[in-house]
C-alpha cells in the first residue's frame, strides 16, 4: 500500500470570477473531484467512479456519456485513442467537427486545449492519469501515463508543449489521479533495470520486493518537479486502483473484464 502523501494546494493564486462564471451552472457531476483545483470556479475536474462504467460496456458507449457525467452534457468530449506512446494533440474547439459529441484522436496519449466548452478525457484502469492546469492562461492538459508512456517521458513532453503555448511551469497545478500502487505493480527484472538506468534521479520509486516494483505516480510526480512545477502545486491521489475494488476498475485485478475510469478536465469559461 502506498504511503500517504499530503500535498498542500497552491496559495496566492488570484481568481477573479467573471460574469460568465457566475451565470454558468453545471449539471450535478458524478465525478470524484480533485481538491487541488477547488479554488478555480471556471474548471470542472475529476475522475469517474467505478459504477459509472460497466465492465462489459464498450468504450464508445462510455465515451458518449462522459460529458453528462461531468455535469456538462452540451460540451463535446475529446479523448485520445491511447496507443501507449508519448504523442500529444492540441485541441481547438473550433476545429472539431460540427455538432460533435465525441471525438477520438488516433495515435495520442495526451491532449492540450486553450478553449472553454470542451471536455478532455483520459481512460485508465491502473495507468497513471494526470490533469494539468495553468490558472493564469487557463491552458488545460490531460495525460495517460502508463508504463510505456512514463518511460517515454510523456509528462515532460506535455509540460514543454504547454510552455510552447504560453504556460509557465511554476504556475501549473497538477493532479495525479488514482492508479496502481508500487506494491501491486511488479515488473520484470529487465524492465525494472531499464527504469532504474533511465530515471537515475528517481530510483527511490523503483524497488520493493525483489527490486521489481514501480511507483509510476511517484516517477511522474518527480518528472513534474524536474520540469519546474512547485511540489506544493502537485496533488497525488494515493488510492490504489487495485486495492479499492469498491471505487475503481483495475486491469491488474480483473484482466480483460475490467471496465475503465475517465479522468476529465473542462473549462466552463
Amino acid at each position: 500500500m502506498r504511503d500517504e502523501k499530503n500535498w498542500d494546494k497552491t496559495e496566492n493564486i488570484k481568481n477573479e470570477t467573471v460574469d460568465s462564471e457566475r451565470s454558468f451552472i453545471p449539471h450535478p457531476s458524478a465525478l470524484i473531484p480533485a481538491s487541488i483545483f477547488a479554488s478555480l470556479p471556471w474548471l470542472v475536474a475529476g475522475i469517474t467512479p467505478k459504477d459509472a462504467c460497466a465492465p462489459a460496456e464498450p468504450r464508445p458507449s462510455f465515451a458518449s456519456r462522459i460529458s453528462a457525467l461531468a455535469g456538462l452534457p452540451d460540451f463535446p468530449f475529446v479523448h485520445g485513442c491511447q496507443p501507449h506512446g508519448n504523442a500529444i494533440a492540441f485541441v481547438e474547439k473550433a476545429s472539431l467537427p460540427e455538432d460533435c459529441r465525441v471525438h477520438a484522436i488516433d495515435g495520442v496519449d495526451a491532449l492540450i486545449t486553450p478553449d472553454a466548452g470542451v471536455v478532455l478525457g483520459s481512460f485508465t484502469a491502473d495507468c497513471v492519469p494526470i490533469a494539468l492546469v495553468d490558472p493564469v492562461t487557463r491552458l488545460l492538459a490531460v495525460v495517460h501515463a502508463g508504463r510505456v508512456g512514463t518511460r517515454l517521458e510523456i509528462t515532460r513532453l506535455v509540460v514543454e508543449a504547454m510552455q510552447a503555448h504560453g504556460a509557465t511551469p511554476q504556475n501549473l497545478l497538477a493532479w495525479i489521479a488514482p492508479s496502481v500502487c508500487a506494491d501491486c505493480y511488479q515488473v520484470s527484472a529487465e524492465i525494472a533495470e531499464d527504469f532504474r538506468a533511465h530515471f537515475e534521479a528517481h530510483t527511490h520509486a523503483i524497488g520493493g520486493s525483489g527490486g521489481r516494483h514501480l511507483d509510476l505516480s511517484e516517477i511522474n510526480r518527480c518528472e513534474l518537479v524536474k520540469c519546474g512545477l512547485l511540489p506544493q502545486n502537485i496533488e497525488v491521489d494515493t488510492r490504489c486502483t487495485v486495492e479499492h475494488p469498491d471505487l475503481f476498475h483495475s486491469y491488474r485485478r480483473n484482466g480483460e473484464h475490467a471496465g475503465r475510469m475517465a479522468t476529465v478536465l473542462a473549462r466552463i469559461a
